[in-house]
């Protein structure tokens, strides 16, 4: 609201006496001395019992001027000099005090006495002060001009103060009704100086202090404004509107109060620094009010709160530790009157510096709230000190930041707040999610700070986020409290009433005694109007109708459920190939490809066969330019090719969250060619909670060909995604090689996220990269969860071998795999190791399977198989945990029992993983091509724990093998294999097909009955169809049975014979192998 000043202020108080009784002394003459002067008029009124009056009559044309020779009478009795008395009074000084002839050290009135009143006087180049009351007190001095001329526009300042009170209390400078005040400017010290512990509760209202009587000319006081020096009570301006002095234009600050006796001063309604109409600079050249060292000041107050502008310094300065219990409330500071307007104070809008504490500035009651606005430094600057608290003011447009704890710029939150310094560094809360609706602000997020604490925690609304990413707080929205539990953390979700148009959310706290924090990270709010469609219908890279504009309209609206769709004229596929980068994605919008005519979703469980019409090709874009970069909250890309870009496919800024990858194809051509980004295909920059495919086939994206990685997560803020369902790696026919060129999924120092699980289709698969299926790097990539994945399979679950590791490790805690159904991954044909450990602890690898990886199954220290120790006293990665010592396994109908020992830690429980595999690994450890399940066994005092466990479940193969993993979850390598003997019965195999591959051959009965486990030798029988003999012709070595005896009868073929003479053979034969021009090894061994 705009305030209008007339400088002309407020009742008087009610304890000083304005009323003349007793004698009338007539001026009526300018001369210094003799009948009629002042002096006599001073020198009888002295003489005079009582409160007298001095009149004036001079019988010339204004103005009127004395000049006394030597100092006027000091002033003993009680007296009103009423210069409005003179004929001509038009409402302005006509009768001018002149003291340039006077001696050095003159003041121009001394009051020693009580009550008495100075009314319309002009007191200018006196050697000393102007007016000076010592001693006594109930004074008023109204209407008068001190320090300037008759005109009211010239400085002729007096060379100490405008007016000295010393111990002087209950006085009255200037008034509250129309042009009753004063003008004090042009001093050569300060316009009005309080001094004393005795004076006390005197009231300063509607004057002119530095500016000409207009209140537009600077005419400064050369120090201060107002000085208030162990003053107590003092009160600048007043309970109305015209009670409120114009303080501006001086040389010094506008108002300082020092020394700890000045407690208990009361400023309120008046202008500091700006002219009469609030609306212009003419600030003072320090600060607008400076405290210094003095407790309990009060700066405004709901509905009388000052405007505090255009001042050099600052706004406010509080200084020093005695600075205590000061009041900030309901002030204009770095505005114009209406709040609206830049009018900046030159430094901050208030600082609080040298220790001062436990002070308020703004509160949540109706008016306290201050406006903090456009000043050149801060709008709240904290250098140190405790307990200052700043709420419910509103921040914006500063320079700085809109409250600065220290003085370095946003300072980052600490883990439990342990910090110290201005106000205790106190934390900041976190938004994560703001949302306007109709009638309130839906605002989630946390605080992290000190254990079990309650908290205050302010919102605002801003139009836009300050340059520093913090604040401001320009629209104060409400409060709410929370308590952190013991680890420090408090999680809240409120709908704070009263809606907002603003978009970017900002929030404070505030602890119990009072510290305040800066303003958290703004976070861009949605809101829920209706959902806007943006329609794409163009491949132009920019105009209408183009996807770079839907994406520029979409951030624009931010609004939740908008959507990007397509409706590209013609046959597909439609290429958008865009010059330079896309617009940031920086709104919950929906971009989906499935949209545009011929789209279709993939449906196929081992295989993909989504059709994609509308393509982003990067091949024209610069270098390091992404595909689409995401900065949103709950984004959702789908149904795109995306190729051929120099920087990543799609790349999540660290401020989003939440958003969802589904069926895509990131870096192969439609017709399934190698067309990768220069970076990966997937990049999750310091983000959180995203969802990268799905359990549905028809989330499913093929990331492939790319560059560097096929999904990579960097940072420690990028956690809690999940990456379900993909192919990595794959061609589009699921079969052929199109590895990312380094790792198919990465996580560099990316903690708590999950690749996989253990859900129908949310197994991934992680095949034909170039050098690991999935790498968990660096100490940060902890916490991670691998479960139900396929690493170096293809689609039909053949060879395609990553080149280097099925999944590398050098971090710590993280669980591959577990023993439930469908939780263990599958790892084989990769080109190194199943899965090295090279460095971390508590790797929980439980449940996987490993086949026929070209290195062990899993390595410890990436050394090949490490030897056990005795009671396990080695460290390395995963603590280069014992592995179990196996001794006897059988395999049975529906059971496997293995029999063995376990050398490690004492007393501790171990959980124990048995396997089987047809073949062995060369080493004799492993793999473990079957997971059979698990039992537990305890060590005893000297570490030693023997087991004899019978496990629900056949064997596949003899090859028997274990891993043992610790109470924190350190897993081993394979045990050494142990051969299990067998009680199951020996099967029958039919060869009905003379062809050397494939269902029915010989070739396929010999590798079906070696991997089948029996007690005794199986049978190969023949029942080729047709007239015999028949001949089988390999083409290759036939399969050696290494595992199983075997049987290989000819007889059983139909039509064959065995040999009936002793001296003959009759014997038919029917079955014959052919190994013309072949080596001798292609027949059977």
């Amino acid at each position: 609201m705009k305030t209008t000043l007339g400088f002309s202020f407020g009742a008087a108080v009610a304890s000083l006496v304005t009323a003349a009784w007793g004698a009338t002394f007539p001026v009526t003459v300018t001369t210094d001395t003799g009948a009629g002067s002042l002096r006599a008029a001073i020198t009888n009124a002295n003489a005079s019992a009582g409160p007298d009056t001095i009149t004036f009559n001079l019988p010339v044309n204004p103005p009127f001027t004395i000049t006394p020779l030597s100092a006027l009478p000091v002033i003993t009795e009680p007296l009103t000099i009423d210069v409005t008395t003179q004929p001509g009074f038009m409402g302005r000084p006509l009768i001018e005090l002149n003291g340039a002839s006077a001696p050095g050290g003159t003041s121009g009135l001394r009051i020693t006495t009580t009550n008495s009143v100075v009314r319309g006087l002009i007191i200018n180049r006196w050697k000393a002060n102007g007016i000076e009351l010592s001693g006594g007190g109930g004074h008023v001095i109204e209407r008068c001009f001190v320090g300037l001329g008759p005109s009211g526009t010239n400085d002729l300042g007096n060379s100490l103060n405008g007016i000295l009170l010393a111990d002087s209390t209950i006085n009255r400078i200037g008034a509250a009704s129309v042009a009753a005040g004063n003008v004090i400017s042009g001093n050569e010290d300060h316009g009005i100086r309080l001094n004393g512990t005795n004076s006390v509760g005197n009231q300063i209202i509607g004057n002119i202090i530095g500016l000409d009587e207009a209140g537009s000319t600077d005419l400064g006081n050369t120090d201060h404004g107002i000085m208030i020096n162990q003053a107590v009570g003092t009160e600048v301006g007043g309970e109305t509107a015209e009670s409120g002095n114009l303080i501006s234009g001086n040389n010094g600050n506008g108002i300082r109060i020092q020394g700890a006796g000045a407690y208990s001063t009361l400023i309120r309604r008046n202008f500091i620094g700006s002219d009469r109409t609030g609306l212009l600079d003419r600030g003072n050249n320090l600060d607008g009010i400076y405290v210094d060292r003095v407790p309990m000041t009060t700066i405004g107050g709901p509905l009388a709160g000052n405007l505090i502008s255009g001042n050099t310094g600052a706004g406010i300065r509080l200084d020093g530790a005695g600075t205590t219990n000061t009041l900030i409330l309901g002030n204009r500071i770095g505005t114009d009157d209406t709040g609206v307007q830049a009018l900046a104070n030159s430094g901050a809008g208030i600082e609080i510096v040298n220790q001062a504490g436990t002070n308020q500035i703004g509160g949540l009651d109706l008016g306290e709230g201050n406006i903090l606005a456009f000043n050149a430094g801060d709008g709240v600057f904290i250098s140190s000190g405790l307990k200052n608290s700043v709420r419910g003011n509103r921040h914006f447009g500063n320079g700085g930041l809109g409250i600065d704890l220290g003085g370095n710029g946003v300072q980052a939150n600490d883990a439990n707040d342990s910090d110290g310094g201005a106000n205790q560094l106190q934390n900041y809360p976190v938004i994560a999610r703001a949302v306007l609706n109709s009638g309130n602000t839906e605002i989630t997020g946390e605080l992290r700070s000190l254990p079990s604490t309650e908290f205050a925690l302010d919102f605002f609304a801003n139009d836009s986020a300050d340059p520093s990413g913090n604040g401001e707080g320009q629209q104060f929205l409400g409060t709410i409290t929370v308590t952190t539990d013991m680890a420090g953390l408090a999680r809240f979700t409120n709908a704070l009433p009263g809606g907002t148009s603003r978009r970017f959310i900002t929030g404070t706290a505030t602890d119990p005694p009072g510290n305040t924090s800066e303003f958290s990270p703004a976070h861009r709010a949605l809101t829920t109007v209706t959902p806007n469609n943006y329609l794409v219908t163009s491949t132009n890279d920019s105009g209408p109708g183009s996807l770079r504009q839907a994406i520029i309209d979409a951030t624009n609206a931010f609004n939740l459920g908008d959507r990007i769709t397509f409706n590209i004229a013609g046959a597909g596929p439609h290429t958008i190939s865009p010059v330079t980068a896309l617009p940031v994605v920086a709104a919950p919008v929906t971009i989906d490809g499935y949209s545009q005519s011929g789209a279709s979703a993939n449906t196929l469980v081992n295989g993909f066969n989504a059709v994609l019409p509308i393509a982003l090709d990067g091949n024209g874009a610069p270098n390091g330019v992404d595909g689409l970069r995401v900065a949103a909250v709950g984004a959702t890309i789908r149904g795109l090719a995306i190729t051929r870009f120099k920087g990543d496919g799609i790349e999540l800024d660290p401020v989003s969250a939440g958003t969802l990858i589904e069926g895509n194809v990131i870096g192969l051509g439609a017709d399934g060619s190698d067309q990768g980004q220069n970076g990966s295909g997937i990049l999750v920059n310091g983000s959180a909670g995203h969802r990268i495919g799905g359990t549905a086939v028809s989330a499913r994206n093929v990331i492939s060909g790319n560059n560097r990685h096929g999904v990579e997560l960097l940072g420690l803020g990028a956690t809690g995604t999940r990456i379900e369902g993909n192919w990595i790696g794959l061609g589009l026919d699921g079969l052929l090689d199109r590895g990312n060129s380094l790792q198919g999924v990465r996580f560099d120092n990316a903690p708590a996220n999950w690749v996989g699980g253990a859900s129908s289709g949310a197994g991934n698969r992680i095949s034909g990269n170039d050098q690991n299926g999935i790498e968990l790097s660096n100490a940060g990539a902890s916490n991670n969860v691998v479960l139900g994945n396929f690493i170096g399979l293809s689609a039909a679950g053949g060879p395609l071998k990553n080149n280097g590791h099925g999944i590398a490790v050098s971090s710590g805690g993280n669980r591959i795999g577990r023993t439930q159904s469908g939780e263990g991954n599958r790892i084989a044909f990769n080109g190194l190791r199943g899965l090295s450990i090279f460095g971390g602890t508590n790797n929980a690898i439980r449940g996987n399977t490993f086949h026929a990886n070209e290195g062990i199954a899993l390595d410890l220290g990436n050394n090949n198989r490490t030897a056990n120790d005795l009671g396990d006293a080695d460290t390395g990665p995963n603590q280069l945990q014992n592995f179990p010592v196996l001794t006897e396994a059988r395999i049975g109908l529906g059971q496997t029992r293995v029999v063995g020992t376990l050398n490690s830690r004492a007393s501790v429980t171990y959980q124990l993983d048995f396997f089987a595999s047809a073949t062995s690994d060369p080493t004799g450890n492993g793999e473990g091509d079957q997971f059979l399940g698990s039992a537990q066994v305890a060590t005893d005092s000297s570490g030693n724990g023997a087991f004899d466990v019978t496990l629900p479940m056949t064997g596949i193969g003899r090859f028997i093998s274990a891993t043992a993993t610790d109470d924190f979850g350190n897993t081993s390598e394979f045990a050494t294999n142990v051969v299990a003997a067998s009680t199951l019965p020996p099967q029958t195999f039919t060869v009905t097909t003379t062809a050397d591959v494939g269902p029915g051959s010989l070739r396929q009965a010999l590798l079906d009955a070696d991997a089948t486990v029996a007690g005794s030798a199986h049978t190969i029988r023949f029942n080729i169809s047709g007239a015999g003999p028949h001949v089988i012709t390999p083409q290759t070595p036939l399969p050696i049975p290494s595992n199983e005896a075997v049987v290989v009868d000819g007889f059983t073929q139909p039509g064959a014979k065995p040999n009936s003479l002793v001296n003959g053979s009759d014997a038919v034969i029917q079955i014959v192998l052919d190994g013309t021009d072949k080596l001798v090894d292609f027949g059977l061994r």
